[in-house]
Protein backbone atom coordinates (compact mmCIF):
# COMPACT_ATOMS: atom_id res chain seq x y z
CA UNK A 1 0.00 0.00 0.00
CA UNK A 2 1.45 3.37 -0.95
CA UNK A 3 1.96 6.21 1.55
CA UNK A 4 -1.03 8.26 0.33
CA UNK A 5 -3.43 5.30 0.63
CA UNK A 6 -2.13 4.56 4.11
CA UNK A 7 -2.58 8.21 5.19
CA UNK A 8 -6.12 8.32 3.80
CA UNK A 9 -6.97 5.11 5.62
CA UNK A 10 -5.70 6.54 8.92
CA UNK A 11 -7.60 9.81 8.38
CA UNK A 12 -10.76 7.78 7.72
CA UNK A 13 -10.25 5.80 10.94
CA UNK A 14 -9.76 8.98 12.96
CA UNK A 15 -12.94 10.45 11.45
CA UNK A 16 -14.83 7.26 12.27
CA UNK A 17 -13.59 7.34 15.86
CA UNK A 18 -14.64 10.97 16.21
CA UNK A 19 -18.11 10.10 14.97
CA UNK A 20 -18.40 7.14 17.34
CA UNK A 21 -17.37 9.28 20.28
CA UNK A 22 -19.82 12.01 19.33
CA UNK A 23 -22.70 9.54 18.94
CA UNK A 24 -22.38 7.48 22.07
CA UNK A 25 -19.11 7.86 23.82
CA UNK A 26 -19.52 11.12 25.70
CA UNK A 27 -21.96 10.08 28.41
CA UNK A 28 -20.86 9.43 31.97
CA UNK A 29 -20.45 5.77 32.79
CA UNK A 30 -21.46 4.47 36.21
CA UNK A 31 -22.37 0.89 35.35
CA UNK A 32 -20.53 -2.04 36.94
CA UNK A 33 -20.79 -5.31 35.03
CA UNK A 34 -20.48 -8.65 36.80
CA UNK A 35 -18.18 -11.22 35.27
CA UNK A 36 -20.40 -14.23 34.55
CA UNK A 37 -17.61 -16.76 35.15
CA UNK A 38 -16.20 -15.82 38.53
CA UNK A 39 -18.42 -13.14 40.05
CA UNK A 40 -15.83 -10.37 39.75
CA UNK A 41 -17.16 -6.88 39.26
CA UNK A 42 -15.74 -4.53 36.65
CA UNK A 43 -15.47 -1.20 38.50
CA UNK A 44 -17.22 1.72 36.82
CA UNK A 45 -15.32 4.40 34.94
CA UNK A 46 -16.69 7.93 34.77
CA UNK A 47 -15.76 9.74 31.59
CA UNK A 48 -16.72 13.41 31.54
CA UNK A 49 -17.09 14.75 28.04
CA UNK A 50 -15.42 13.55 24.87
CA UNK A 51 -11.96 12.06 25.12
CA UNK A 52 -9.37 12.06 22.37
CA UNK A 53 -8.07 8.72 21.21
CA UNK A 54 -4.55 8.06 20.02
CA UNK A 55 -3.21 5.25 17.88
CA UNK A 56 -0.71 2.96 19.56
CA UNK A 57 2.37 2.97 17.31
CA UNK A 58 2.69 0.12 14.82
CA UNK A 59 -0.86 -1.16 15.55
CA UNK A 60 -4.43 -0.42 14.54
CA UNK A 61 -5.40 -0.17 18.22
CA UNK A 62 -6.44 3.16 19.69
CA UNK A 63 -6.47 4.10 23.37
CA UNK A 64 -7.92 6.84 25.53
CA UNK A 65 -4.91 8.59 27.10
CA UNK A 66 -4.71 10.28 30.50
CA UNK A 67 -7.23 8.16 32.39
CA UNK A 68 -6.57 5.73 35.25
CA UNK A 69 -7.64 2.58 33.41
CA UNK A 70 -6.92 1.10 30.00
CA UNK A 71 -9.67 1.52 27.42
CA UNK A 72 -8.90 0.52 23.85
CA UNK A 73 -10.74 0.81 20.53
CA UNK A 74 -10.15 -1.86 17.90
CA UNK A 75 -12.15 -2.85 14.82
CA UNK A 76 -15.38 -1.18 15.92
CA UNK A 77 -15.43 -2.17 19.60
CA UNK A 78 -14.09 -0.88 22.92
CA UNK A 79 -12.06 -3.18 25.19
CA UNK A 80 -10.98 -3.03 28.85
CA UNK A 81 -8.53 -5.36 30.61
CA UNK A 82 -9.14 -6.03 34.30
CA UNK A 83 -7.28 -8.50 36.54
CA UNK A 84 -6.29 -10.72 33.59
CA UNK A 85 -9.88 -10.64 32.25
CA UNK A 86 -11.11 -8.67 29.26
CA UNK A 87 -14.41 -6.87 28.71
CA UNK A 88 -15.84 -5.31 25.57
CA UNK A 89 -18.55 -2.80 24.71
CA UNK A 90 -20.03 -1.00 21.73
CA UNK A 91 -19.42 2.36 23.45
CA UNK A 92 -16.55 3.58 25.62
CA UNK A 93 -19.06 4.13 28.41
CA UNK A 94 -20.34 0.52 28.33
CA UNK A 95 -22.24 -1.47 29.15
CA UNK A 96 -19.24 -3.77 29.49
CA UNK A 97 -19.52 -7.52 28.93
CA UNK A 98 -17.01 -10.25 29.72
CA UNK A 99 -15.19 -11.66 26.70
CA UNK A 100 -13.65 -15.13 26.69
CA UNK A 101 -9.83 -15.14 26.49
CA UNK A 102 -9.99 -17.01 23.17
CA UNK A 103 -12.12 -14.19 21.69
CA UNK A 104 -9.86 -11.28 22.65
CA UNK A 105 -8.28 -9.93 19.45
CA UNK A 106 -4.60 -10.85 19.14
CA UNK A 107 -3.76 -7.18 18.47
CA UNK A 108 -4.81 -6.43 22.07
CA UNK A 109 -3.00 -9.41 23.58
CA UNK A 110 0.23 -8.36 21.84
CA UNK A 111 0.16 -4.73 23.02
CA UNK A 112 3.36 -3.59 24.71
CA UNK A 113 3.04 -3.73 28.54
CA UNK A 114 3.36 0.04 28.89
CA UNK A 115 -0.06 0.41 27.23
CA UNK A 116 -1.88 -2.08 29.47
CA UNK A 117 -2.61 -0.91 32.97
CA UNK A 118 -3.98 -3.84 34.94
CA UNK A 119 -5.74 -1.79 37.68
CA UNK A 120 -9.43 -1.94 36.89
CA UNK A 121 -10.37 1.43 38.28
Amino acid sequence: MDMMTHMLKEIGLVALLGTLIAIGGIKDSKAAIEDELNGKVLPPVTLHGPHPVVMIPETYVYRIPDIDVSIFFYEGYWYRPCDSNWFWAESNNGPWAYIKPSEVPMALIKLPPEYRQEPCG
